[in-house]
């Protein structure tokens, strides 16, 4: 027995010893893996580090040819609306076409001269009909007998007619030259006691400016009615009567006569062109629009 009991704490010395060597081996076979992994970590994190930098050179390369053709799509941008407007030149130069505008008495006479020079000027084959614009019913601008309207925007303009505003006017007192007004000092009454032209094209019998004559106790008195502005200071011209009428609107046909501002306050208005909507893209109409805007604002240079 004590032979057997020494035997086995031997071979537990040896398997001890065994153990202590085996150990460190064991400790050093778990050792080099976390040394590997070190290297290996340093190693990743330097080629995550190129990939980033890679990357980095990559987008701005990118960026800088973004750039590039954003430059490049930008020339061509301009290129091809320079390109345009000559091809819209040219083409103007080779349209045949008439176009009908309708417009109250007046406004061929001022307006008239200087946009059939400029339509000649840019489109000698475009020729402009104007008719008499006796109301304010926008039919013809729906069934296409009229391709622009010139007037006041009102509860009678259609909801779907275009409109752009032209200029502002005001309205001016018109008399002979030579008439006893001319003399004195326009007051509300020496204002009212004189004879006056009613212009109304629906024929009616009193206007604002008697709307405007209520609150100071005044009436005029009116001798005639008639339709347009050009009447109305025929009429003036050759009498002694009074007409009130817008003052740019009639520039031209005031020619020679005495004008003076209204002793009464009365609102400006808003001279309008008016289209229907259809033509709103037609490069032809929209063109004419441009040289209506542009005469009625006063340039008088031509655009080629």
């Amino acid at each position: 027995m004590a032979h057997r009991s020494a035997r086995r704490q031997g071979t537990d010395r040896h398997d001890g010893a065994n153990e202590s060597r085996v150990e460190p081996e064991r400790t050093r076979q778990i050792e080099r893996p976390d040394h590997q992994c070190r290297h290996h970590h340093r190693r990743n994190e330097c080629a995550r580090g190129e990939a980033r930098t890679q990357r980095r050179i990559a987008e701005c390369g990118q960026s800088d040819q973004r750039r590039r053709h954003s430059c490049l799509h930008k020339h061509k941008e301009a290129g091809s609306e320079n390109g345009c407007h000559q091809q819209s030149h040219i083409e103007r130069t080779k349209l045949v076409r008439t176009f009908t505008l309708r417009n109250q008495d007046g406004f061929v006479e001022n307006f008239g001269p200087d946009l059939i020079a400029r339509v000649g000027q840019q489109a000698p084959g475009v020729r402009l009909r104007f008719v008499l614009k006796s109301d304010k019913d926008n039919t013809h601008l729906r069934d296409g007998s009229v391709d622009l309207e010139t007037g006041v925007v009102g509860k009678a303009t259609g909801p779907e007619v275009r409109a752009q505003a032209l200029f502002r006017d005001r309205f001016v007192g018109v008399v002979r030259m030579g008439h006893p007004l001319c003399k004195l000092t326009i007051t509300p009454a020496r204002y009212a006691a004189g004879r006056h032209i009613l212009i109304s094209r629906r024929g009616l019998d009193r206007g604002p400016i008697d709307d405007a004559f209520e609150p100071l106790g005044l009436k005029r008195e009116i001798v005639t009615v008639v339709g347009g502005f050009s009447e109305a200071l025929a009429l003036t011209r050759a009498s002694d009567l009074i007409a009130s009428v817008p003052e740019r609107y009639t520039g031209n046909l005031r020619d020679g006569m005495y004008c003076f501002p209204l002793p009464i306050p009365l609102p400006e208005i808003t001279v309008s062109l008016l289209w229907h909507p259809r033509l709103d893209a037609d490069p032809a109409h929209r063109w004419l629009r441009g040289c209506v805007r542009d005469v009625c604002a006063g340039i008088t240079h031509w655009i080629s």
